[in-house]
């Protein structure tokens, strides 16, 4: 059974360590919040690394424990937590469309045959690729933002006349690249 993580320096140290909340814990707690890190980051440091911490609650070194902890598991106020970068593998960016005619989807995908078997058990029309072009998740959304006037839903645009004109170029190898 899951427990809550802890809100507050008090249940983090007496709930999860069996340590007292007293001066001693108070001034090392301001001491990191004085190095920028929250209430909230700390007592979420100490409640993943609850077991080892608790091992060593009577060590002289204990204190010095919790800050590596803090260290090694958040970021302080003013630190940025790092960003996961976008996707910019390559893949392919395609456009399908039933074989009906109707919406046209943009995507992305490293696996462009695969990504279609999943598409067409909801789709009931049979879907039909109208252009591939390499890409990534970044050219997706640029094209998504393209021809966002044409937007139904998510990744469906309507068939007008200036998609269905890109896409032709892509497939005359005059357009691979996004412009604008």
């Amino acid at each position: 059974m899951l427990k809550s993580q802890p809100k507050t320096y008090k249940a983090a140290l007496e709930n999860l360590l069996g340590v007292e909340f007293d001066g001693r814990a108070k001034m090392r707690m301001r001491s990191l919040e004085e190095e920028g890190y929250s209430e909230g980051v700390i007592c979420h440091a100490i409640s993943l690394d609850q077991e080892i911490l608790r091992k060593h609650r009577g060590d002289p070194e204990f204190w010095t424990l919790i800050k590596n902890a803090v260290k090694k598991r958040s970021w302080t106020k003013v630190e940025q937590r790092p960003k996961k970068p976008k996707e910019t593998e390559a893949g392919c960016v395609y456009f399908l469309q039933g074989d009906n005619g109707g919406p046209i989807k943009i995507g992305y995908s490293k696996d462009v045959s695969k990504r279609i078997k999943e598409l067409q058990t909801g789709f009931p029309a049979r879907l039909t690729v109208l252009a591939l072009m390499p890409g990534s998740r970044t050219t997706e959304a640029e094209l998504h933002r393209k021809f966002k006037v044409h937007r139904l839903q998510g990744e469906w645009f309507r068939a007008a006349p200036d998609l269905i004109k890109y896409i032709e170029s892509i497939n005359a190898g005059k357009q691979v690249m996004v412009m604008g």
